[in-house]
């Protein structure tokens, strides 16, 4: 039919409507049983019975524009294609129940109200590219038998795809979500392309079957995007996706190949879950970028995941702005705010993080393990340590302070060059105060800074015997020539390398009497080595030890030796 004979029928309401498609119906089935035109063929060119039935199976509502009410088509039949290309639809649209025995145009329509297709079959392929829909979409419990495209549609309500079949390719690339999409129990048997779609509101493919490959390439999700028990048959590409909410794939089937390569999850307060989600082939997070803490707590991997580049930015500073002000969306009093959070130090547990934050690093760490980046696997050990804190040990617990001289002294045993520095500061500072109880002894003050600048006043030398003044009530020591800088510095030197003692010229023994001078004991002249230098000595020397021990951690685990 045209346009008019198409417009006269509809006016005359459902029934005539139907009766109209089932004689045309009729005819088909004629056409099959003849052997003209087989059920699934697509038509025979030069029968001219066929085309002429064609030509009026036809419905033709192409540029209609249809007032307030007049959209109903509730359970129509449309025994051929349906063309509603370009088509305005005032008010709502309702097409539940409809049946599309042909293809379905609806390219360019503009929905005003809500779009009701709820029920709806679609024999043939569905084109809805750059369709609009004003209001929400309800495509709940609808059946695609063959290709659906939607791609560049806009959908500004809520888009309802609940429990939807799509058997056919299932085509959204470009479509832009404004409201919710919901597809929670949707099929799809073909491939299903959101490559490049934008999802403004939350996403729901809870529960979602993709039997074909499943595309979200490049798509962005602004809302929430829920995946929770979605089963994958095929490949899941997400490569280049953004997640500016939250994504939970827990739960969820990977029996394809799965990528989400320079994916992008950056929901600061959001939450990220692959929770308990499977993958029989392989997975990769090769470049992917996580804004907050991923969860793959019990995630089971049948091949070895591929984290290459992964980078994990959670701001540090802003979860400790959130850890004393709590989350900026918490509208309670600022001081009320500020006490919960001071609070949660002394209880040891911070408020703005969740309890399993280590958990989820020791997850991400068996990641690491599994997939043989060594690199990463410190890192999440690092931040596992970390993640500790504030949360599982009270303010003034031991281990909180052992996790933070860890850090400073090695970075959590990665640092090659901390402890060479801690070691050089050392040489100094001993350096400084072994001088300095030297001065303090007898021969004036030397402050340390002077003595690890080397400026030492023409008038300091080693100390020889001593002998004590009665009345002065304290020994007195003699001067000999000698340099008590370099002693200083050869003593600080021998606490501090153990090993250094062959190659040193003196001997403890000298460098000591150098600096403190000598006593009589038991008729055998000692060093008078005062208490104070020998405590220092001894602490540096266990210091040495701590970080010569913590550079050789850091040896082994950067070059992963042993």
């Amino acid at each position: 039919m045209n346009r008019e004979e198409t417009w006269g029928l509809f006016k005359q309401g459902k029934e005539a409507w139907n009766a109209w498609a089932d004689e045309m119906l009729t005819q088909r089935k004629a056409f099959a049983e003849e052997g003209a035109w087989p059920e699934g063929k697509r038509p025979p060119e030069g029968n001219d019975q066929i085309d002429a039935w064609q030509a009026q199976a036809r419905a033709d509502f192409s540029e209609q524009e249809f007032g307030k009410g007049d959209g109903d088509f509730n359970d129509f039949v449309f025994p051929f294609r349906a063309d509603f290309s370009e088509a305005t639809l005032k008010g709502n649209a309702a097409f539940s129940g409809a049946t599309f025995k042909g293809d379905a145009d609806f390219i360019g329509a503009t929905f005003t109200g809500n779009a009701g297709f709820g029920g709806a079959t679609f024999k043939g392929n569905a084109y809805f590219s750059g369709a609009t829909f004003k209001g929400d979409a309800d495509f709940i419990g609808a059946t695609f038998t063959g290709n659906a495209g939607f791609g560049g549609a806009t959908f500004k309500g809520n888009a309802y795809f609940i429990g939807a079949t799509f058997t056919g390719n299932a085509g959204f690339g470009g479509a832009t979500f404004t409201g919710d999409a919901d597809f929670i129990g949707a099929t799809f048997k073909g491939d299903a392309d959101f490559i490049g779609a934008t999802f403004t509101g939350n996403a729901g493919f809870g529960g979602a079957t993709f039997e074909g490959g499943a595309g979200f390439g490049g798509a962005t999700f602004k809302g929430n995007a829920y995946f929770i028990g979605a089963t994958f048959t095929g490949n899941a590409g997400f490569g280049g996706a953004t997640f500016e909410g939250g994504a939970g794939f827990s739960a969820g089937t990977f029996s394809g190949t799965t990528s989400f390569r320079d994916a992008r999850f950056l929901g600061e307060y959001a939450d990220v879950s692959f929770e308990a989600a499977k993958s029989e082939r392989a997975f990769t997070l090769q470049g992917s970028t996580f804004a907050t803490v991923p969860d793959f707590s019990q995630m089971d991997f049948n091949q070895a995941p591929r984290v290459d580049n992964l980078r994990l930015h959670p701001r540090r500073l802003g979860r400790l702005w959130r850890f004393y002000h709590g989350d900026p969306r918490d509208n309670r009093p600022f001081g009320e705010r500020l006490m919960t959070g001071t609070l949660s130090v002394f209880k040891g547990r911070n408020r703005a993080e969740p309890n399993n934050l280590a958990a989820r690093y020791r997850a991400l760490r068996r990641l690491a393990d599994e997939g043989h980046d060594h690199k990463l696997e410190q890192e999440f050990f690092a931040d596992e340590l970390r993640a500790h804190q504030f949360h599982d040990y009270w303010f003034l617990h031991p281990q909180l302070y052992a996790i933070w001289i860890y850090e400073a002294l090695s970075n959590i045993g990665r640092s090659l060059v901390l402890p060479l520095a801690w070691m050089a500061f050392c040489l100094f500072l001993f350096t400084g105060v072994y001088l300095q109880a030297s001065q303090s002894k007898d021969f004036g003050y030397l402050s340390a800074l002077q003595s690890i600048a080397g400026a030492a006043s023409p008038e300091l030398e080693c100390a020889s015997d001593g002998k004590y003044d009665r009345d002065l009530q304290r020994p007195v020591f003699e001067r000999l020539p000698g340099d008590p800088v370099s002693s200083a510095w050869s003593l600080s030197a021998r606490n501090s390398l153990i090993f250094a003692g062959g190659v040193l010229g003196q001997t403890n023994r000298q460098i000591q009497a150098c600096l403190y001078g000598v006593q009589n004991i038991g008729g055998r002249k000692e060093p008078a080595v005062p208490t104070f230098v020998a405590v220092m000595g001894t602490t540096q020397t266990i210091l040495s030890l701590i970080l010569i021990f913590l550079f050789g951690l850091a040896l082994r685990n950067n070059f992963k030796i042993g």
